[in-house]
């Protein structure tokens, strides 16, 4: 497991331990390496990481919505990363309890049933009989 699959399956957990109906998540991880030389020599060398995480609530008819970034996120900073993603999930649900109820709002069947596979839309799933998950649809 890679570390962006460590930091999704934190948020995961998480995630499954808040009471809401559904969830989210967006992740983007993009590496950035630069060098400039002159005359055939290096002159400088520089290597950035970011992440960006955003997380997207539905919790009784109600949308929350909160991101995040880092840059260069180390290896060591794992525990405050930990608190990080708390603190990120928290102001979803807490942004979705000022949202105006919308009985129409889910997310997209389509979507849903393109994606069933990932772990992170099976919570939203679990009410669906297992037939329904694997019908397929065309766009």
């Amino acid at each position: 497991m890679d570390g962006a699959d460590k930091i999704i399956a934190q948020a995961q957990k998480i995630l499954n331990g808040k009471s809401i109906d559904g969830h989210e998540i967006y992740f983007n991880q993009s590496l950035h390496f630069e060098i400039e030389s002159k005359d055939g020599k290096i002159e400088s060398l520089q290597t950035d990481r970011y992440l960006g995480m955003a997380f997207r609530i539905l919790n009784h008819q109600r949308m929350g919505f909160s991101y995040t970034t880092f840059s260069n996120p180390s290896p060591s900073g794992r525990q405050n990363f930990s608190i990080e993603l708390d603190r990120i999930i928290e102001d979803a649900i807490r942004s979705a309890e000022v949202t105006s109820p919308d009985p129409c709002f889910d997310f997209t069947p389509v979507l849903k049933a393109l994606f069933s596979h990932y772990p992170f839309l099976m919570k939203h799933w679990r009410g669906f009989q297992k037939r329904s998950r694997s019908k397929k649809q065309n766009i």
